[in-house]
């Protein structure tokens, strides 16, 4: 049967760079597990890390599949999170593609670019790039 690992208990391991053992089913956690782990985050000015980065670690050693959550509340989140990243670069691209499209149009009748610059809040250079499909 193995272990739920805590918090505390990874603290506590990587103070006195010492092992956890998580049962017969896992392999225990030594102290460079966590040290590489905590490459990860940033320490503050004393060289200690906050209470998320110590969770975040049990929630990666406490997964079924290293580096995502352990409990389905936290999948489904995570899940929604991931979701609502591709809705919303889907609504960017095709704002983005309808904004160029309005400069091409904008630039074909020839209006000044400079107009079109501070229209749609872009530098004259970034107009240009987009009438030449540069970018």
């Amino acid at each position: 049967m193995s272990a739920l690992v805590t918090p505390r208990q990874i603290r506590a391991a990587f103070a006195n760079r010492s092992t956890i053992d998580r049962g017969d089913d896992l392999a225990p956690v030594t102290y460079d597990d966590i040290a590489t782990l905590l490459g990860e985050f940033d320490a503050d000015d004393f060289g200690d890390y906050s209470n998320a980065d110590w969770q975040v670690i049990a929630d990666q050693l406490n997964s079924d599949i290293p580096g995502e959550p352990a409990d389905s509340a936290q999948a489904v989140a995570l899940q929604q999170v991931e979701e609502a990243r591709q809705y919303r670069d889907r609504v960017v691209a095709q704002a983005t593609e309808e904004l160029a499209d309005s400069i091409r149009h904008a630039l074909a009748v020839k209006a000044p670019v400079t107009s079109i610059a501070a229209r749609a809040d872009l530098s004259r250079e970034r107009i240009y790039q987009i009438r030449d499909g540069r970018r």
